[in-house]
């Protein structure tokens, strides 16, 4: 056998070389074989653990975040019944503790002798601490008093601070709202919570002012501090309702509407409504809050459904959707009009003061032309002298300060 073997070429040589070549073939796979589940292993295992490791990450965060919502959602609920109970609030026993004069004040005598067509009066939603905001609107679409024969009137509706604020802060509020009323008596203030989660008392407050104290042919509309208004295009559209004689008046959605929206689940926004408040899945048809108008008999109506129920946070859904639809009036009722006449002052919250003065000021410019060929008449500022006196004893007690501190240093 060893010389066959040792024979080259031989076929039995052939098949023992082949042999050998083929065991150390397995031999070498076997050894790769062992060695690459070293790295290979590791990587599958690392891999694991990152997917396991993250998935429970993410189920823990969704998890802490249900919880937080949930909490969220009863803390808000437990907040809102919390200042309902300490002001002993029902929409039927709200207190005034000051209210409006509804004067007509003119810069001229040219003004006193107008005939009025109709009126309306706007009520401004409003928090106490929005002195700026108040001020910015006196002077600029609440300043004009009558447009082509129509008389419009501003009311800004405000609760109590001492509910939203620290006792110190309270004080301080307090003494300069006291001023606000003493120096224009158009402030409706009330006994109760001045937050956003009450705005709708804050909304009944004005319909049930409106609903004891204006006839009820006048004109009821519902603004926001932070909308600019277009008192011509407004003046027209509802002087085009008044002389073509519409019965019933429709409600005038100056700033839009909605159709099927739906409820706000998530408790972190400002607009939440929990299922206990609202079950269905879509609100009904409904005018945005910015602004919105009616007949003050309208607005009687609604009043005497409103005050014997617990009003929800989303007042113009509540108003001009659910309440609309128990009295019966249809969606049509509801009427957008096709030009521009609130517009909501974006870059309000963002700038300081003056910022919030001179950007107020260039809308109202831009908002004044398309309506400045009208004939108006404009309530005066009465604070302006007020405010040039001031200034003047300013001046003067900078400049004997100025004089004094240079005869202290012994110049010529």
């Amino acid at each position: 056998m060893d010389q066959y073997v040792r024979r080259p070429g031989s076929k039995v040589q052939q098949y023992a070389v082949a042999s050998n070549n083929r065991g150390k073939l397995q031999s070498i796979r076997r050894q790769t074989m062992r060695k690459e589940p070293k790295w290979l292993k590791c990587a599958i295992i690392q891999m694991m653990a990152i997917v396991v490791g993250s998935t429970f990450v993410a189920l823990l965060v969704h998890g802490i975040a249900i919880d937080a919502k949930r909490r969220t959602a009863h803390k808000i609920e437990k907040e809102i019944a919390k200042s309902l109970k300490v002001a002993n609030i029902t929409p039927a026993n709200i207190s005034y503790i000051d209210e409006p004069t509804l004067g007509t004040n003119y810069d001229n005598k040219a003004c006193q002798n107008l005939e009025t067509s109709w009126s309306m009066v706007f009520f401004v939603k409003s928090q106490a601490s929005n002195f700026q905001r108040r001020e910015l609107i006196r002077r600029t679409w609440a300043s004009l008093s009558n447009v082509d024969g129509a008389n419009f009137t501003t009311v800004f509706v405000i609760g109590e601070a001492k509910f939203a604020v620290s006792q110190k802060r309270f004080k301080y509020y307090n003494n300069l709202l006291e001023e606000e009323k003493y120096r224009y008596r158009d402030i409706l203030h009330y006994d109760g919570p001045d937050d956003y989660k009450n705005i709708g008392f804050k909304t009944l407050m004005g319909m049930r002012w409106a609903s004891e104290n204006l006839p009820d042919d006048f004109f009821y509309a519902s603004v926001d501090d932070d909308f600019m208004l277009n008192i011509g295009e407004l003046e027209d559209l509802i002087d085009g309702y008044v002389t073509n004689g519409t019965d019933p008046f429709p409600i005038i959605c100056g700033f839009g509407m909605y159709e099927n929206a739906a409820p706000f689940r998530d408790p972190s926004s400002k607009w939440y409504i929990s299922k206990q408040e609202f079950s269905k899945s879509a609100y009904p048809k409904f005018c945005l809050g910015g602004m919105y108008a009616m007949r003050v008999r309208l607005v009687q109506t609604l009043w005497e459904i409103a005050q014997f129920r617990s009003p929800m946070r989303v007042d113009d859904v509540w108003i001009t959707g659910i309440l609309r639809e128990e009295i019966g009036l249809s969606p049509s009722m509801l009427v957008k009009p096709s030009n521009t006449i609130a517009k909501h002052l974006d870059n309000y919250k963002n700038t300081r003061f003056y910022g919030q003065r001179m950007y107020m000021r260039s809308q109202w410019i831009e908002m004044y032309k398309l309506f400045r060929h009208k004939s108006m008449c404009v309530r005066p500022f009465v604070y302006l002298s007020e405010i040039q006196a001031r200034r003047t004893r300013t001046k003067k007690k900078q400049k004997t300060k100025r004089e004094s501190a240079t005869l202290r240093r012994g110049w010529p």
